[in-house]
C-alpha cells in the first residue's frame, strides 16, 4: 500500500505495450498525473497542469506523447521526453471523459459530458491537435469512444446505453444492447 497521490486516484493507465519497461500512469484530483514504474511504483515523473481534476489518460510511448483531459473541459499534450505541456486546447464545454489515441491513424477521439465526440488529428512533430469532426448524435453523457484501427469509425457508448458507430460524413449507426442495467 503506497499513497502516490494527495487525493483520489480518478483514472489509472498500464502501458502494455513495452516489453522491457512498463508503466503504471495515474490520474488524480489534485490534478497531477504521475508516470510510475510498475514494479515498484516508484515515481518517475510527475506532470502538473490542469485546473481540474484528471479525468481521462491516453499515450504514445512510440510518439512520445500522453494526453490528458480534465473536469476543466481541456486536453493537454505532453511531451514524455521532458514532461512538459506541448499544446492544449479547450475541447469541450465540460468535462472531457474519455480520450482514445490510435498510433497507426495518428487520431485521438475525445468525449465530453456535453454530448459531443471530437476526433482530432495529433501532428507528431509539432504536438498539435486539429480538429477534424464533431459527432453529436447522443441524448446523454458520452462514457467511452475508440477509433475502430481497420476503418477508422468512432465507436461510442453512453450513459443511456447506447452504443453508436459513426463515420466521418454519414450520421450514426446506433444499436441499444440489452444486458446491461446499470
Amino acid at each position: 500500500d503506497k499513497s502516490i497521490h494527495d487525493s483520489e486516484v480518478s483514472v489509472l493507465v498500464l502501458d502494455r505495450v513495452a516489453e522491457e519497461k512498463t508503466h503504471v500512469i495515474s490520474g488524480s484530483s489534485d490534478f497531477s498525473i504521475k508516470i510510475l514504474d510498475s514494479t515498484s511504483l516508484e515515481v518517475k515523473q510527475v506532470l502538473k497542469g490542469h485546473t481540474g481534476k484528471v479525468h481521462s489518460i491516453a499515450f504514445s510511448m512510440a510518439w512520445n506523447m500522453l494526453f490528458s483531459s480534465a473536469t476543466d473541459g481541456h486536453i493537454k499534450i505532453w511531451s514524455l521526453k521532458d514532461g512538459n505541456v506541448k499544446h492544449e486546447v479547450k475541447a469541450h464545454g465540460k468535462t472531457v471523459r474519455h480520450l482514445s489515441f490510435d498510433e497507426g491513424s495518428g487520431k485521438l477521439v475525445s468525449t465530453g459530458e456535453d454530448l459531443i465526440i471530437k476526433l482530432w488529428k495529433v501532428g507528431k512533430s509539432q504536438f498539435s491537435l486539429l480538429q477534424l469532426s464533431v459527432f453529436d448524435e447522443h441524448q446523454r453523457a458520452i462514457t467511452e469512444a475508440w477509433i475502430h484501427p481497420a476503418t477508422g469509425e468512432v465507436i461510442s457508448g453512453d450513459q443511456k446505453g447506447s452504443v453508436k458507430i459513426s463515420t466521418l460524413g454519414t450520421p450514426a449507426i446506433e444499436e441499444k444492447f440489452e444486458g446491461h442495467s446499470n
